[in-house]
């Protein structure tokens, strides 16, 4: 039985703008569901996105996603694909059922299906009682709900989401990452593109960080936040110098947390050590180890490291 086609297979894929490198041989393989593309502004990640949409021929490499050639068959593969763009696209004047019905019908529905599901889709997304208003009327927040409308209109097998959540306040965020669970709920694929490490924290399985148009890391979610050494938070009481020095005899890296000092002794978080080594260090200098645990890494400190070591 032969295995199943990745959703995204790239290998080596550059694009340039002249002298200016936007992706540098970028290599990736997904297999499906919800993959989280992070970056600072400028990473080259809109670039990624269109060329993966077949819209920017690559300099160099090349890229399948659903096992369709970027290069050469751009068409049929955003008939199988769905994009949301970070700014607006929609027609003038026109109201939002008949902008996702023309949108269906060039996704290659005929015209009854198509305006089935511009209701359906904006009803989907919340935008029902408002979809014989033009979009140019909407708030920000409708007008976010609406392209995504736009990318799902035809019903794809893969949507790419570029800073879906952009602009939007507190609530309206937590409406349209509702919003893109729910679509990876249906079994959709999703590729999302952001610079909010908790957008994508919260939604998506798998992470590609990028910057500079380079592949910095990748991986589950679940295996970037685990650290490969334990991270152990400790309460001691005692001589906080005297435990730091038979830590850092140990070879141990220490961090203070914030807001950690009281009467009852100190915190640090303790990297490079076992339990049993640290218990050790504190025996070895007459400190209690009054509680320990182990600390889970946060996405932030994934991303911060990776781009501090593509600055070194």
């Amino acid at each position: 039985m032969s295995a199943p086609t990745p959703v995204l297979r790239a290998e080596g894929l550059t694009v340039a703008y002249g002298d200016f490198v936007a992706l540098d041989r970028f290599d990736a393989v997904l297999e499906g569901g919800t993959c989280g593309l992070l970056g600072p502004n400028g990473a080259g990640k809109s670039s990624l996105l269109r060329t993966l949409l077949g819209l920017i021929a690559p300099t160099a490499g090349r890229a399948t996603v659903l096992g369709l050639d970027v290069e050469t068959e751009g068409l049929a593969l955003r008939r199988r694909v769905g994009y949301m763009p970070e700014r607006d696209a929609f027609v003038p004047s026109a109201s939002a059922v008949q902008t996702l019905t023309y949108l269906g019908r060039l996704g290659g529905l005929d015209a009854r299906e198509a305006r089935s599901r511009a209701h359906e889709t904006l009803y989907f997304v919340g935008l029902g009682e408002a979809r014989y208003r033009s979009p140019e009327e909407f708030s920000t927040g409708m007008r976010q709900r609406a392209r995504l409308a736009a990318a799902l209109v035809h019903d794809p097998e893969l949507v790419i989401l570029d800073e879906p959540t952009n602009g939007l306040d507190p609530a309206g965020r937590d409406a349209m990452l509702g919003l893109v669970r729910a679509v990876a709920s249906r079994g959709v694929h999703v590729l999302l593109a952001s610079h909010l490490l908790t957008d994508v924290e919260q939604v998506c399985e798998r992470v590609l960080v990028l910057d500079k148009g380079r592949l910095l890391a990748s991986g589950e979610m679940k295996e970037l936040v685990r650290a490969d050494r334990e991270v152990l938070r400790v309460r001691v009481n005692g001589e906080r110098a005297a435990f730091e020095a038979a830590l850092a005899r140990r070879s141990a890296q220490v961090r203070t947390p914030e807001g950690r000092e009281s009467e009852n002794g100190f915190e640090l978080l303790v990297e490079g050590l076992s339990p049993r080594e640290l218990f050790a260090a504190a025996a070895e200098c007459g400190q209690v180890v009054l509680a320990l645990r182990e600390e889970r890494r946060s996405l932030e400190q994934v991303f911060l490291e990776a781009l501090q070591g593509n600055a070194s």
